[in-house]
């Protein structure tokens, strides 16, 4: 009872200097819980949202397990795409994923782990994609990565963002929809689905205490008009109308 206990505390503990921690052990259900139908229909959502770029280089931000990889080729036909995220567990299984994709992938990807609100991987990019990445980087600093992602996307390139805002609760969200999405899945997801939903409260935390300030529908697409991306779009509502994805081309 005691170990549970201290468990319990070390979780409720975690701060902004832990979210590596928290990615890596959401790395280990993440496969699961991409199974469920919401998390299918943002996929499908994504991809309906890329614009081809024959031949160019795709920055695939946050990639997670690499569950985007074969949809993002198949959609932008990219010859390459740069592959980041702040989880060492995540770049891990994306390799793995990159393994069970077909040979003439094997060799396109480059992986980095690296923190997008610290630097940035080099060179220029046709695309840049972020799908749930922004609006879980601490305080405003969404703000910096888009201007990042501004000043390293070629002209007419896209930046794509899936992302929640003001107001969220992951915990409220959970709790409404979860079974519903648990009774589509195998059994092993539903468990996987409950421990992911424990794992992101940890956000909800941050969120409340203004470590994370999440953006306002308004405010988000504002900002990408600011620093000079000349279309911008709402492409699609997600997440239950709590969430959506922004198409910019500079």
């Amino acid at each position: 009872m005691i170990k549970e206990n201290n468990q319990k505390n070390k979780k409720e503990n975690l701060d902004i200097e832990d979210l590596p921690k928290v990615w890596n052990e959401y790395a280990k259900v993440y496969d699961k819980v991409m199974q469920a139908p919401i998390y299918k229909k943002m996929a499908d959502a994504l991809f309906e949202s890329l614009i081809p770029c024959p031949g160019g280089i795709v920055h695939d931000g946050g990639c997670g397990i690499g569950y985007y990889f074969k949809g993002i080729f198949e959609k932008t036909q990219a010859s390459k795409i740069i592959a980041t995220d702040i989880s060492s567990e995540m770049i891990e299984k994306a390799k793995k994923t990159l393994l069970s994709l077909s040979e003439k992938y094997h060799d396109k990807v480059e992986f980095y782990q690296m923190d997008l609100t610290k630097e940035w991987p080099k060179g220029e990019f046709d695309a840049q994609i972020f799908q749930f990445v922004l609006n879980y980087m601490p305080e405003n600093k969404w703000q910096r990565s888009i201007e990042n992602a501004y000043k390293t996307t070629k002209p007419g390139g896209y930046v794509y963002s899936s992302t929640l805002f003001r107001g969220l609760s992951i915990n409220d969200v959970a709790k409404k929809h979860t079974l519903e999405e648990g009774l589509n899945v195998p059994i092993s997801s539903f468990l996987a689905i409950l421990k992911a939903k424990n794992i992101m409260k940890v956000f909800d935390k941050l969120t409340e205490e203004e470590k994370i300030i999440l953006p306002d529908r308004e405010e988000y697409i504002d900002y990408h008009k600011k620093i000079g991306f000349n279309n911008v779009e709402m492409v699609k509502e997600i997440f239950w109308g709590i969430g959506a994805i922004i198409r910019a081309q500079k």
